[in-house]
Parts: C-alpha cells; sequence; structure tokens
C-alpha cells in the first residue's frame, strides 16, 4: 500500500480503501477504513491490496479494490499441550528450548463484498499471494510458518484448512484458535 500512496497520495488512496466493504467481519472493514494507512507509516505492519489492473490502468484514482491482506511479524508462543513434533516442526531442525519462535503474522484477511463472486478473490488465490510474497523475502530474514488467529467459526476455520494450514492451539477457554502454513 505504500507504494500505492506514494504514486497516487494519501487522499485517493483513503478514498479507494472507503470503497471497500466487507459485511460478513466488519473488523476487517473497518481496520482498512481506519487503522491500516496508520499501521503502515508506524511499521506496525504492512498492508497489500489486490486490485483490478484494468481499472487502475484506466484510471488510478477510482481502482476497483478486490481485497487486501496485512502482514506483519508474529510470535508464536508453544503452549504446553503442543506435542513434542508439532513443536520441532515449527522449530525446524531440533527441539526447541525456548517457548516462542518468530514467523509472519496474516493479521487482516478480507474480500470486498463488490467482487465477492470473483475469482482474484477466492481463498487459493489470496494464500498463494501471501505464499509468493512471503517466499521472495523469506531467503533475507528467515522465517518457517506464516500464523493466522481467528474466531471460532467454522466456516472461517474450514476456509484456512482448505487453503492448507493446519491447526496447531485449540484452548476452549480462547474465542480465537491459531492456524499455521508452513513455507518451503
Amino acid at each position: 500500500m505504500h507504494e500505492l500512496t506514494d504514486l497516487l497520495g494519501d487522499t485517493v488512496v483513503q478514498a479507494a480503501l472507503q470503497r471497500f466493504s466487507c459485511s460478513r467481519n466488519e473488523d476487517v472493514e473497518q481496520f482498512l477504513h481506519k487503522q491500516a494507512m496508520r499501521f503502515e507509516a508506524a511499521h506496525k505492519s504492512r498492508t497489500y491490496l489486490l486490485i483490478n489492473k484494468s481499472s487502475f490502468e484506466a484510471n488510478p484514482a477510482e481502482f476497483e479494490l478486490y481485497g487486501y491482506f496485512t502482514l506483519s511479524i508474529a510470535d508464536l508462543f508453544l503452549q504446553e499441550s503442543l506435542s513434542k513434533r508439532k513443536k520441532k516442526d515449527l522449530h525446524g531442525l531440533f527441539y526447541p528450548r525456548e517457548d516462542k519462535l518468530f514467523g509472519f503474522l496474516i493479521g487482516q484477511l478480507g474480500k470486498n463484498d463488490l467482487y465477492a463472486a470473483t475469482s482474484f478473490v477466492e481463498g487459493t488465490f489470496l494464500r498463494v499471494a501471501i505464499e509468493t510474497l512471503l517466499q521472495n523475502v523469506q531467503p533475507w530474514i528467515g522465517g518457517r510458518f506464516v500464523l493466522v488467529e481467528c474466531k471460532r467459526e467454522s466456516a472461517l476455520i474450514n476456509y484456512y484448512l482448505k487453503n492448507g494450514f493446519t491447526l496447531i492451539t485449540d484452548d476452549p477457554d480462547d474465542p480465537l484458535i491459531q492456524l499455521v502454513f508452513m513455507l518451503q
């Protein structure tokens, strides 16, 4: 998003963000409307916009925003209940002595209601876009996994499971569950 704001200016990009609608998850919509640009400026995360290239080329100020995702660095705290095998898989070479690992976090992921039926915002495309981006930076900075924390909604959990994520924590007292996708 920062490259787009450099090119078009904050006002144009903010106007495009305001056209984003996600009726299934108001938090996803509100993050993009109110916080994404501030998080970018503070270097807390990076937000990537999936836009219609043709609409951008025709009129950059009125580009169609299909969806977005926000990435940041993640701390994954390994819970006592996690098996030794799963801890070793997450850590890599050996069983970890420390209880914290570092990877990447999908902080937000959303599809615009206006383009929900468009193939560009299907789950597989979004996961591949995220995976490709992270595999490009992984040789430079490391990181073995992508973490997502999501609400206990079966449709949401199934979405991530269908796209290659595996469940790593499921504490019934926690409103969120954690899933990871291992990078190559």
